[in-house]
């Protein structure tokens, strides 16, 4: 009974500390910044609006930054019991995205661990109280206070390769986490193609 105590409380102190370290803020999403650290490494999520659309879901893109890589990835949106899924895609800012915008990489993926690796993509935004969020973001948006994608790193330590164009990279350690708004940045990352 004493440790179910100490694991209530720890929890209740837990949940408190992150929305008190929630930047009060009236963001648009596009201009948020994200950040977690862990073991001494930072780790970033910016969005990226697309010039013309993204996908049907939002008109953001995701960037990841880890010490190692960048990642993108755009947001899916299932029926029924929704959820957000996000599927990686060449960088949208790379010419050859120009026309048609960038390449979605998971359509490369063996048949085999493709499940796996979108298994691991669940991108989980939430308010300031925790709340889970069932949209993604777009630009004109209110930034969600928090984001999680706790098992992400499962496919960075795995398959990081899968996730960029960069095919020599081999793992890429990330720590399950949460990204905390921290910043409003004054203006939004130049827009991505298509054009």
């Amino acid at each position: 009974m004493k440790n179910l105590l100490f694991r209530s409380l720890y929890m209740f102190a837990f949940v408190g500390m992150l929305t008190a370290q929630a930047v009060a803020l009236d963001c648009p999403a596009n201009r948020a910044i994200y950040r977690f650290e862990e073991q001494g490494l930072a780790f970033e999520v910016r969005f990226v609006e697309a010039n013309k659309f993204a996908n049907i879901a939002s008109d953001l893109y995701l960037r990841l930054t880890t010490p190692n890589q960048q990642y993108w990835f755009n947001f899916n949106v299932s029926n029924g019991y929704s959820g957000i899924t996000l599927h990686p895609v060449s960088n949208p800012n790379d010419e050859a995205a120009r026309q048609d915008g960038p390449r979605e990489l998971h359509l490369d993926y063996a048949e085999d661990i493709a499940d796996e690796i979108l298994i691991s993509l669940r991108f989980y935004p939430m308010d300031e109280n925790l709340h889970f969020l069932h949209e993604p973001p777009v630009s004109i948006s209110s930034a969600p206070a928090f984001i999680a994608m706790p098992e992400i790193g499962l496919s960075l330590w795995y398959n990081a390769h899968l996730l960029t164009e960069a095919s020599e990279l081999d793992r890429d350690p990330m720590p399950r986490g949460i990204f905390r708004l921290t910043e409003c940045s004054n203006a939004p990352l130049p827009k991505a193609y298509p054009y």
